[in-house]
């Protein structure tokens, strides 16, 4: 079997890829290890932030209308330093925005995205690995686990996150680096909750994140060092809540009623290139963050976008869209974009979680632009809602209106 493009993973960023794909007429696969199922998932309880550019993008592949229904707007975000007076508020009406992003089910969304996919002309290899795969001249040969033929595909994606099988493979090299935490994530009932508001806060042992995921439920997101988890998760469900109303105060409501926690290692992983021969990384394969400013998946979205882009115009050329020249164009088009993505995220761990006299300085000074420089706000602003570098056509509106 021949194939235009095939992508390896069946999560978010892979099926992503696979619906805008199949929109420009090219033969396309999706090989998954497990099944892609259409049934939400409801003992899945996580939560998403979406950017307004992957909102965009959602919307042209007719996802986003499912979805809004159950999306929570996220109007303003507090940024706080624990310990400190004073509040910075990124304000969605001052940017002249709907919302400076939303907060949609993780299950939900894969459930919007399987069906899609299964409505398509996309050929799903569910339940299938790759065994083998090596490179022939303009092709990829790929051998699969529970397929006895072997498939061509003229360009090769790469959506398995970090744990790939085909980058360890084709020994591609990666940096990588352990941030020393983990993150607790836990879904907390609240009692009067701020309608739209969101909360970043930061101190020296790691930042927390509160975002809202239904009415009077918010999503927690808290990086800690490795050695202090394990007594956090151990903790009753009284004391952790107390723990956390301790951390935050009360400006985000009363905490109730803990509905579930787990833990996630946390680490730096990145490419040392997201392109080689007809084969691009695409999502955490190519690129994992901190989710301290929750971009991940906002910004593999963006560069599902470009490539698309670049792609659509070889097609319209008739050029060979899996070439050196166009993989060149797409590594361009995404080069700023990741490099601020990756200087903010590991920015702010870096300077958050350093406690010497010059890094309590920078923080102070920062903090202090942000609320006497309103072009410094706006700035931020702007990087949060992924509108700070030049996007491609599927990452801006594609309607006039209310989203």
């Amino acid at each position: 079997m021949q194939f235009d493009i095939t992508i390896l993973g069946g999560g978010l960023v892979g099926l992503s890829a696979g619906l805008a794909f199949s929109r420009l007429g090219l033969k396309v696969a999706l090989i998954e290890k497990h099944a892609v199922s259409i049934e939400t998932q409801t003992q899945d309880w996580r939560s998403l932030a979406l950017s307004l550019t992957s909102v965009h993008f959602l919307s042209h592949m007719g996802i986003w209308q499912k979805l809004k229904k159950a999306a929570q707007p996220i109007s303003m975000i507090d940024v706080i330093e624990k310990g400190k007076f004073g509040v910075v508020r990124l304000d969605a009406a001052k940017e002249g925005l709907p919302a400076l992003g939303y907060v949609v089910p993780f299950a939900l969304l894969k459930s919007e995205l399987s069906q899609a996919i299964h409505a398509s002309t996309i050929t799903v290899f569910e339940k299938n690995t790759l065994k083998a795969a090596s490179l022939e001249n303009d092709h990829w040969q790929l051998q699969l686990s529970a397929h006895t033929s072997p498939i061509q595909s003229k360009l090769l994606l790469a959506a398995e996150g970090t744990e790939s099988v085909l980058s360890q493979s084709l020994g591609i090299e990666f940096e990588t680096e352990t941030y020393g935490e983990e993150a607790v994530v836990a879904r907390l009932q609240v009692a009067h909750a701020p309608i739209g508001v969101a909360l970043e806060r930061f101190a020296e042992t790691g930042p927390l994140a509160l975002l809202p995921a239904d009415k009077n439920i918010l999503t927690l997101v808290w990086a800690l060092p490795k050695f202090q988890v394990l007594p956090l998760m151990e903790m009753s469900e009284q004391d952790f809540l107390t723990q956390v109303q301790n951390e935050v105060g009360f400006r985000m409501g009363s905490f109730k009623k803990l509905l579930a926690r787990q833990t996630f290692p946390l680490h730096f992983h990145q490419a040392k290139s997201p392109v080689g021969p007809r084969l691009v990384l695409l999502g955490n394969s190519a690129l994992s963050l901190h989710p301290v400013a929750g971009q991940s998946f906002n910004l593999a979205l963006r560069n599902v976008a470009r490539l698309h882009e670049v792609i659509a115009n070889a097609v319209t050329q008739k050029e060979d869209f899996a070439n050196e020249a166009t993989l060149s164009a797409y590594l361009a088009a995404q080069k700023t974009d990741v490099t601020r993505t990756e200087f903010f995220a590991n920015g702010l761990i870096q300077l958050f979680g350093n406690n010497h006299l010059k890094a309590r300085m920078t923080r102070r000074l920062g903090f202090l632009a942000l609320t006497l420089v309103p072009s410094a706000k706006h700035y931020v602003g702007k990087f949060g809602s992924g509108r700070l570098t030049s996007l491609a056509p599927l990452s801006t509106p594609p309607f006039e209106g209310k989203l």
